[in-house]
């Protein structure tokens, strides 16, 4: 209608099943199959999709409500013919007047994981993006090598039970052999590892070690989820303070500008001459660009701390579910949230690093022992403070029947040290009668 755009209703559904669908985690392929299955129409009125289909919506804009500019270029100024530009990075999105059919953090998400899907490679006329499969392998997904390497998954057999056994070798290892194998033939060393190859059952028995002795005593879920609550406590009190800064800096935007048309105002009547409107204009100016610019900053910030409040009564329903120790095999998605990256450290120990909370890490190194019938490991967590000695706690797991028996129970909350730095020094601390502090956390 006019310039803008109308939304149609069933069309516009139909854009949202896509990016419902990707950001569930299917394909392009895959969605348009189910597209298919579903008679969903495409924009001539047919139920004929294709995943070409499928990622010409998804890179487009004008569904969060942005026109996007510089898709493509001319050749020069005489032939004047129009080069597609490959390079998503150079584009200019500018916010429209229409109204948008997904969200900006649902079409920006989708973004994100269609760029995780995608390696570039350079050609004749520079880079092209080109699909790439993600896998589905949790492990996959943590390993890394001390070398730096990305790890291969192996298929070693298939046990009595009918169920299948893996392993995971160094990437470098495969391409290029082990740190031991080129010394022996006198090739270089440098950047190359000796880590064998780790079986799947070392990795399921160091994460449901490290899960169980986090989430076994009560105090603990205490501890975790009252951290979640005093997080949502300052985060409150911080987003008052910068609504309330933030209405602030309107008010000086505003009569910033309401003080330029004044001027203008008074150039126009004869009021002020030219150079004192240019020499008022030019501060004043100056003064308001101050002001947008910090008003930027805040809504940058303010964007990436939305979403932060923690529905406690849900994070504890969602890990009792998930931490389910019965079984010899946690959750993927617990894995998923809660690991950022597992090393290898030698043949026998391995470095597990958990982000619990956001921006924080916790490195604690993991020695697993003996054959899986009869594993025992070792956790200990490395300490900022190098002067102080790592704490060590050993425990054993009969993986047969998955009892577990503890010699020295596992007191290290991952989440204490949070705790620690705004004034407690342990988690007996957290209590209601506890003072809380006053800054933020």
């Amino acid at each position: 209608m006019g310039s803008t755009y109308v939304i149609n209703e069933e069309q516009a559904e139909t854009v949202r099943i896509i990016f419902d669908l990707y950001l569930q985690g299917a394909g392009q392929t895959k969605i348009a199959k189910e597209l298919c299955r579903l008679g969903r129409k495409d924009g001539h009125g047919q139920v004929s999709w294709s995943a070409s289909k499928i990622g010409r919506i998804l890179h487009n804009a004008t569904y969060k409500g942005y026109n996007c500019y510089l898709k493509s270029f001319s050749n020069n100024y005489l032939e004047q013919k129009r080069i597609k530009n490959l390079d998503e990075e150079t584009y200019m999105y500018v916010k429209g007047d229409f109204e948008p059919i997904v969200s900006e953090e649902v079409w920006d998400k989708c973004s994100e994981i269609r760029k995780a899907r995608t390696t570039k490679m350079i050609v004749n006329k520079g880079e092209r993006t080109y699909g790439k499969k993600s896998t589905q392998d949790v492990w996959l997904r943590k390993l890394r090598c001390s070398c730096g390497s990305k790890f291969r998954k192996n298929k070693w057999r298939t046990n009595k039970r009918g169920d299948e056994v893996f392993g995971y070798q160094c990437y470098n290892q495969v391409n290029n052999g082990s740190k031991a194998f080129r010394e022996k033939n006198g090739l270089d060393t440098e950047g190359y590892c000796d880590i064998r190859m780790v079986g799947d059952w070392k990795l399921e028995i160091m994460a449901k070690k490290i899960f169980e002795g986090i989430w076994s005593e009560q105090e603990r879920k205490d501890a975790v989820l009252e951290v979640y609550r005093l997080l949502n406590e300052y985060y409150q009190s911080d987003t008052k303070n910068n609504q309330a800064a933030a209405s602030a800096l309107e008010g000086k935007i505003a009569r910033l500008k309401n003080k330029i048309d004044n001027l203008i105002s008074m150039r126009a009547d004869g009021e002020i001459t030219k150079e004192e409107f240019k020499s008022l204009k030019d501060t004043t100016e100056a003064e308001l660009n101050k002001y947008m610019e910090e008003k930027s900053r805040m809504s940058e910030l303010s964007n990436s701390e939305s979403g932060m409040e923690f529905d406690i009564d849900k994070i504890r329903a969602v890990l009792e579910e998930a931490l389910d120790f019965s079984t010899p095999k946690l959750d993927d998605s617990i894995i998923d949230k809660f690991v950022s990256q597992i090393i290898p450290v030698d043949n026998c120990r391995y470095r597990w690093d958990l982000n619990f909370l956001p921006n924080e890490t916790q490195s604690l190194i993991c020695k697993v022992e003996g054959r899986k019938n009869r594993a025992d490991a070792t956790i200990e967590e490395e300490n900022e403070d190098e002067d102080e000695s790592p704490r060590t706690y050993v425990l054993s797991m009969d993986y047969s029947n998955i009892s577990v028996t503890a010699k020295n129970a596992y007191q290290s909350y991952v989440l204490h040290r949070r705790l620690y730095k705004v004034g407690r020094s342990s988690l007996s601390c957290v209590t209601a009668e506890a003072p809380y502090p006053a800054g933020r956390l």
